[in-house]
């Protein structure tokens, strides 16, 4: 299927509100995959009925309001996505598809994070500084050979991915990062 065909198609089954096409099919799809990738524990199922008809099913277990927020967004962005298949991509409609898709989520918004704009914060993941290689040194005897101290500075990331390092797994308390 050629791009105009699958464009005409995506606006056509998005104002007639169908639910059965290839509209509604990429819609619950790569919200469901999307959000997946960020942690969401919505299942297919789960994204599916939100999208079709706005209600999730009943269940015995909790859903995080914060993946449903985002799950919305995400439809909210591919609709917006739709409707400015025609315009040149620019710095200001990425902008808009962020306000789109994170607009209404309240965790973010409470928590001061850029909603359409770019990030003022970095992201945290683990522990990458230096100290840990001490650390796991100290509990792990020296490193192998080739390896020299200076060298390991240049490697940001475990030590266990450092080739010919000694598996190292300090216990919890020792660590400085989250659990996870």
């Amino acid at each position: 299927m050629k791009n105009e065909e699958l464009t005409r198609r995506f606006r056509i089954e998005r104002k007639k509100f169908d639910r059965s096409g290839i509209y509604a099919y990429t819609q619950r799809t790569l919200a469901y995959n999307s959000n997946k990738i960020e942690g969401s524990t919505l299942n297919e199922e789960q994204t599916a009925s939100l999208f079709d008809t706005g209600m999730l099913p009943v269940s015995d277990d909790y859903y995080r309001v914060k993946d449903v927020e985002e799950t919305n967004g995400h439809f909210l962005m591919f609709n917006k996505m739709i409707d400015t298949l025609d315009e040149p991509l620019s710095e200001e409609l990425i902008k808009a598809f962020h306000f789109e898709l994170k607009s209404g989520v309240f965790e973010d918004r409470a928590n001061g994070y850029a909603i359409g704009d770019y990030k003022k914060r970095p992201n945290m993941v683990g522990i990458t500084k230096p100290p840990f290689l001490k650390m796991c040194r100290k509990k792990c005897g020296s490193f192998s050979p080739g390896i020299t101290k200076s060298q390991t500075r240049r490697f940001p990331s475990w030590p266990s991915s450092i080739p010919g390092m000694k598996r190292c797994t300090p216990s919890r308390t020792a660590t400085a990062g989250p659990a996870g």
